[in-house]
Protein backbone atom coordinates (compact mmCIF):
# COMPACT_ATOMS: atom_id res chain seq x y z
CA UNK A 1 0.00 0.00 0.00
CA UNK A 2 2.94 2.30 0.87
CA UNK A 3 4.03 2.46 -3.24
CA UNK A 4 0.29 4.13 -3.71
CA UNK A 5 1.46 7.04 -1.49
CA UNK A 6 3.30 10.65 -2.59
CA UNK A 7 6.27 11.77 0.06
CA UNK A 8 4.84 14.70 3.12
CA UNK A 9 4.86 17.72 1.34
CA UNK A 10 5.13 21.04 2.56
CA UNK A 11 1.99 22.91 1.38
CA UNK A 12 2.20 26.86 2.20
CA UNK A 13 4.83 28.12 4.70
CA UNK A 14 2.03 29.94 6.66
CA UNK A 15 0.69 26.17 7.84
CA UNK A 16 3.93 24.48 8.23
CA UNK A 17 4.46 21.22 7.20
CA UNK A 18 1.61 19.02 6.73
CA UNK A 19 1.46 15.67 5.82
CA UNK A 20 -0.48 15.03 2.22
CA UNK A 21 -0.83 11.80 0.44
CA UNK A 22 -1.45 11.68 -3.17
CA UNK A 23 -3.04 7.99 -3.76
CA UNK A 24 -4.35 6.05 -6.73
CA UNK A 25 -8.10 5.57 -5.58
CA UNK A 26 -9.29 2.57 -5.52
CA UNK A 27 -12.85 0.84 -4.98
CA UNK A 28 -12.92 1.38 -1.09
CA UNK A 29 -12.23 5.20 -1.88
CA UNK A 30 -15.88 5.70 -3.59
CA UNK A 31 -17.23 7.60 0.02
CA UNK A 32 -14.61 9.39 0.45
CA UNK A 33 -14.81 10.99 -2.99
CA UNK A 34 -18.35 11.94 -3.13
CA UNK A 35 -17.97 15.40 -1.04
CA UNK A 36 -15.16 16.09 -3.27
CA UNK A 37 -17.31 15.39 -6.59
CA UNK A 38 -20.30 17.37 -4.80
CA UNK A 39 -18.23 19.86 -4.07
CA UNK A 40 -17.40 20.22 -7.94
CA UNK A 41 -20.69 19.67 -9.16
CA UNK A 42 -21.82 23.09 -6.73
CA UNK A 43 -19.24 24.81 -8.42
CA UNK A 44 -20.00 24.24 -12.11
CA UNK A 45 -23.07 24.23 -10.77
CA UNK A 46 -22.97 28.21 -9.65
CA UNK A 47 -20.77 29.09 -12.84
CA UNK A 48 -22.60 27.59 -15.24
CA UNK A 49 -26.94 27.80 -14.15
CA UNK A 50 -27.62 27.67 -18.05
CA UNK A 51 -26.07 23.80 -18.03
CA UNK A 52 -25.84 22.10 -14.79
CA UNK A 53 -28.48 22.20 -11.94
CA UNK A 54 -28.57 20.98 -8.32
CA UNK A 55 -29.82 17.57 -7.66
CA UNK A 56 -30.24 15.06 -4.68
CA UNK A 57 -28.54 11.93 -4.12
CA UNK A 58 -25.26 10.78 -4.38
CA UNK A 59 -22.59 13.30 -7.00
CA UNK A 60 -21.45 10.06 -8.76
CA UNK A 61 -23.16 6.08 -9.20
CA UNK A 62 -20.94 3.86 -8.16
CA UNK A 63 -20.74 2.76 -11.67
CA UNK A 64 -19.69 6.03 -12.81
CA UNK A 65 -17.50 6.17 -10.09
CA UNK A 66 -15.81 2.55 -11.32
CA UNK A 67 -15.79 4.18 -14.62
CA UNK A 68 -12.91 6.78 -13.82
CA UNK A 69 -10.67 4.17 -11.70
CA UNK A 70 -11.29 0.56 -13.28
CA UNK A 71 -8.96 0.10 -16.29
CA UNK A 72 -5.02 0.58 -16.88
CA UNK A 73 -6.00 3.63 -19.20
CA UNK A 74 -7.62 5.62 -16.22
CA UNK A 75 -6.94 7.03 -13.31
CA UNK A 76 -8.24 8.93 -10.20
CA UNK A 77 -5.51 10.27 -7.55
CA UNK A 78 -6.77 11.78 -4.64
CA UNK A 79 -5.04 14.14 -2.40
CA UNK A 80 -5.47 12.91 1.21
CA UNK A 81 -4.69 14.90 4.62
CA UNK A 82 -5.44 13.08 8.20
CA UNK A 83 -6.90 10.58 5.97
CA UNK A 84 -9.51 13.22 4.88
CA UNK A 85 -9.87 13.33 0.81
CA UNK A 86 -9.46 17.16 0.15
CA UNK A 87 -8.50 16.83 -3.64
CA UNK A 88 -8.77 15.04 -6.67
CA UNK A 89 -7.77 14.72 -10.13
CA UNK A 90 -8.80 12.11 -12.76
CA UNK A 91 -7.60 11.17 -16.23
CA UNK A 92 -8.20 8.33 -19.17
CA UNK A 93 -6.51 7.47 -21.99
CA UNK A 94 -7.58 8.86 -25.48
CA UNK A 95 -6.51 7.20 -28.90
CA UNK A 96 -7.47 9.02 -32.08
CA UNK A 97 -7.17 6.84 -34.92
CA UNK A 98 -4.93 7.84 -37.32
CA UNK A 99 -7.30 8.87 -40.92
CA UNK A 100 -6.83 10.25 -44.22
CA UNK A 101 -6.58 13.67 -42.39
CA UNK A 102 -6.13 12.67 -39.02
CA UNK A 103 -2.84 12.15 -37.43
CA UNK A 104 -3.18 8.92 -34.96
CA UNK A 105 -2.24 9.68 -31.62
CA UNK A 106 -2.76 9.61 -27.72
CA UNK A 107 -3.29 11.76 -24.95
CA UNK A 108 -4.67 11.75 -21.47
CA UNK A 109 -8.00 13.26 -21.32
CA UNK A 110 -8.17 15.60 -17.74
CA UNK A 111 -11.83 15.36 -17.06
CA UNK A 112 -11.25 17.11 -13.50
CA UNK A 113 -9.18 18.81 -10.89
CA UNK A 114 -10.95 20.05 -7.75
CA UNK A 115 -9.68 20.90 -4.42
CA UNK A 116 -11.82 21.59 -1.47
CA UNK A 117 -11.92 25.31 -0.30
CA UNK A 118 -10.36 25.54 1.96
CA UNK A 119 -6.87 24.14 0.82
CA UNK A 120 -6.71 26.10 -2.32
CA UNK A 121 -3.83 28.04 -3.15
CA UNK A 122 -1.42 25.59 -0.81
CA UNK A 123 -0.05 23.57 -3.62
CA UNK A 124 -2.12 20.73 -3.66
CA UNK A 125 -3.57 21.52 -7.52
CA UNK A 126 0.35 21.28 -8.43
CA UNK A 127 1.01 18.04 -6.59
CA UNK A 128 -2.18 16.00 -7.84
CA UNK A 129 -0.90 17.66 -11.89
CA UNK A 130 2.45 16.19 -10.94
CA UNK A 131 1.32 12.82 -9.96
CA UNK A 132 -0.87 12.84 -12.97
CA UNK A 133 2.22 13.77 -15.14
CA UNK A 134 4.00 10.55 -13.86
CA UNK A 135 1.48 8.62 -14.66
CA UNK A 136 1.37 9.66 -18.24
CA UNK A 137 4.58 8.93 -18.56
CA UNK A 138 3.94 5.42 -17.11
CA UNK A 139 1.59 4.76 -19.74
CA UNK A 140 3.24 6.27 -22.62
CA UNK A 141 1.60 9.33 -23.14
CA UNK A 142 2.98 12.94 -24.16
CA UNK A 143 -0.08 15.62 -23.87
CA UNK A 144 -2.39 16.50 -21.33
CA UNK A 145 -5.58 17.75 -22.93
CA UNK A 146 -8.75 19.27 -21.11
CA UNK A 147 -11.81 21.23 -21.48
CA UNK A 148 -13.01 24.40 -19.21
CA UNK A 149 -16.11 26.46 -19.18
CA UNK A 150 -15.10 29.94 -20.69
CA UNK A 151 -16.93 31.23 -17.42
CA UNK A 152 -14.40 29.64 -14.98
CA UNK A 153 -11.90 32.46 -14.84
CA UNK A 154 -9.91 30.69 -11.75
CA UNK A 155 -9.69 27.60 -13.88
CA UNK A 156 -8.09 28.93 -16.41
CA UNK A 157 -5.53 31.39 -15.15
CA UNK A 158 -4.02 28.10 -13.20
CA UNK A 159 -4.11 26.35 -16.56
CA UNK A 160 -2.16 28.94 -17.70
CA UNK A 161 0.11 29.44 -15.17
CA UNK A 162 0.94 25.77 -15.06
CA UNK A 163 1.78 25.60 -18.95
CA UNK A 164 -1.63 24.70 -21.09
CA UNK A 165 -1.70 26.08 -24.25
CA UNK A 166 -5.30 26.83 -26.24
CA UNK A 167 -5.45 24.46 -29.18
CA UNK A 168 -9.06 24.71 -29.48
CA UNK A 169 -11.89 27.24 -29.21
CA UNK A 170 -15.85 25.91 -28.73
CA UNK A 171 -18.66 28.36 -29.70
CA UNK A 172 -22.17 28.31 -29.43
CA UNK A 173 -25.07 30.72 -30.84
CA UNK A 174 -28.23 31.41 -29.34
CA UNK A 175 -31.22 30.93 -32.06
CA UNK A 176 -34.19 32.87 -31.34
CA UNK A 177 -37.19 31.39 -30.83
Amino acid sequence: MSDRFWPKLPLNESIGLISMRIVKATVNDYKAVLPLFQGLDDLHTNLESERFKPYSGPARTKNAYDFYILGEDRALFLALIDGEAIGFINLWIVNIEEKRIHIGRSYAHMDNIYVTPNYRRKGVAEKLLAQAKDWCKEVGVDKIELQVYAVNADAIAWYDAHGFDVFLKRFQLDIEQ
